[in-house]
């Protein structure tokens, strides 16, 4: 569409979306009845499955009517769109990638009247203005458009790969930080850090004191606690001069906590309970973080309330995403959680970055039990290990893991922005093809006014048409 005070280009005429295209109503076919044939069903987000019989006998045009409104998907073999939809199947001898272009510039998904599920009125997509170019300069528009966007989309497909290979390096990145290569070199210049061992006697002292204090305070609060369990003799690691040793999960944390079995009710206002639904891996999604009342909060924290430093852990759906609580943040657990409280001798960075890496997951991967609802068992996660390195070491592990992870988020960051601005250099081809600005005009072409006539003729001499009926494949 121009602007208002721009010129139309020699030969085009300007005209209503109504004048050109017919939308026509999407027919009913219940998920239930399809039967995986030959041909494609389509709803307002594209295919939703086949059928054996079609609605449409001819290459097409479906628009979202319903829900995902506006979008624009094209099938060039018999199809059914579905009643979320419209569909375009009358071009009088346009081409039908130039309908499927001109159809996707125009902001079809700005039409919604609905107050519930996103709906597209027809008629409000009839009054659009648009442009209408003289037939064979469609034509040309169509290979100008299709030229340059195989440009734009050979640059996405060779930087597609891109963040598969980045999530790659982070875990190894992480697999070498447990391994203890990436802090081989610091190793060997700083050998008098205090030993894992020392560490360990430190934290068996401060955790008794801890659970000690802890229990006081749930018996004034009517809390109950697990039972301090004995830290066992640990294992030192046998590969890098005993720098580290390895006890289990549960003699390395202060507490373990599972999260309550029963569905919270969420509500619109209230305190943040985070489940699988709302975290990434170092990462709680706030945005998608949902809340519980006041009093469920309560019933939830009724074991233990999350602080700042502790540690989430998915043993459900999306197993093994871990995520350190963050400072000031009131939360409560939700289903398929569990909390990993760690003694102030280990670095909550560096228990989250544990519990993420390969090195870890290799460890509980077999344990995963169920197939419709993969979960791990407490009990069993207990009994994990876990690389107690020494203190000054966990300080440079995180370190250096935080500074490669940054230069990955430099490279992601680049990445997105490139991702941008391909889809700003196709807004931008479209913007030009349809102001008349990408391929020059034809004098000797017949202008679109003569097009437009021919149409209108068209549509007034049609008879209104029989229901589509449908129609086996009998091929």
């Amino acid at each position: 569409m121009l602007d208002d005070l721009t010129e139309l280009p020699e030969g085009w005429e300007e005209t209503t979306l109504g004048e050109v295209i017919e939308f026509k109503y999407g027919k009913g076919l219940p998920k239930s009845e399809r039967d995986e044939g030959d041909y494609a069903v389509y709803g307002s987000n594209g295919t939703v499955g086949r059928h054996s019989e079609y609605l449409i006998k001819q290459p097409c045009l479906i628009i979202g009517r319903k829900g995902s409104i506006g979008e624009v998907h094209i099938s060039t073999e018999n199809c059914w769109p579905i009643d979320t939809t419209y569909y375009v199947e009358s071009f009088y001898n346009q081409p039908i990638n130039y309908w499927f272009h001109q159809l996707k510039a125009l902001p079809l998904n700005e039409l919604n009247r609905a107050s519930a599920i996103p709906g597209l009125n027809r008629e409000d997509a009839y009054q659009l203005i648009i442009n209408l170019p003289p037939l064979n300069e469609q034509k040309r528009i169509v290979a100008k458009i299709e030229e340059l966007r195989s440009h734009t989309q050979a640059a996405r497909n060779t930087i597609a790969h891109i963040p598969k290979l980045l999530e790659q390096f982070r875990q190894s990145v992480l697999a070498a930080a447990f391994r203890g290569d990436l802090t081989a070199e610091w190793r060997s210049e700083n050998p008098d850090v205090e030993p894992a061992e020392v560490l360990l006697e430190r934290i068996r002292k401060s955790r008794e004191i801890q659970h000690l204090e802890e229990s006081k305070k749930s018996v004034v609060q009517g809390k109950r606690l697990s039972k301090l369990s004995c830290i066992e003799t640990p294992k030192s690691s046998t590969s890098h001069s005993h720098s580290w040793v390895i006890l289990s999960i549960e003699s390395a944390c202060s507490f373990i906590v599972d999260c309550l079995h029963s569905t919270p009710q969420f509500v619109a206002d209230g305190e943040f309970c985070i489940d699988t639904t709302c975290i990434e891996p170092f990462r709680i999604i706030w945005e998608k973080a949902r809340k519980v009342t006041v009093e469920d909060f309560k019933i939830r924290t009724s074991r233990m309330v999350p602080i700042g430093g502790d540690i989430l852990f998915s043993r459900e759906g999306t197993i093994g995403t871990t995520v350190k609580v963050p400072i000031d943040s009131r939360i409560c657990l939700g289903q398929r959680m569990m909390m990993f409280r760690f003694p102030p001798e280990i670095i909550p960075d560096y228990a989250e970055m544990y519990l993420q890496s390969p090195i870890f997951k290799g460890l509980y991967q077999p344990m995963i039990l169920g197939t419709t609802s993969p979960h791990l068992n407490i009990g069993e996660i207990r009994k994990l290990p876990f690389s107690l390195f020494p203190s000054e070491e966990q300080k440079e592990i995180v370190r250096q893991i935080k500074l490669v992870f940054e230069k990955i988020d430099r490279i992601e960051q680049q990445y997105q922005f490139i991702k941008t601005e391909l889809d700003r250099l196709d807004r931008s081809i479209l913007a030009k093809a349809f102001k008349g600005e990408l391929v020059p005009q034809d004098p000797t072409d017949e202008p679109a006014i003569v097009l437009l006539e021919r149409i209108r003729n068209d549509r007034a001499s049609q008879t209104k048409p029989a229901k589509s009926k449908r129609t086996k494949n009998r091929e």
